[in-house]
């Protein structure tokens, strides 16, 4: 099961997070992370592949209704 590592990166460009996680292969990764999607860039690495990366969004998360 491959490891993988999210980078969370700033409006400068650095990098202000990083979370590591397993998954079965980069199909499923990219599923996890897009589950999880928030308005921050990221990048997703499995080693010294990079999987994919996202721009910054306008993510609005959903809310609940009463």
């Amino acid at each position: 099961m491959p490891d993988y590592r999210l980078y969370f990166i700033n409006d400068g460009g650095h990098i202000k997070q990083v979370g590591e996680f397993h998954a079965d292969d980069d199909t499923s990764a990219i599923a996890a992370v897009n589950c999880a999607r928030g308005k921050d860039r990221m990048k997703l690495w499995c080693g010294t592949h990079k999987v994919m990366h996202w721009d910054a969004s306008s993510f609005n998360p959903p809310t609940l209704s009463a």
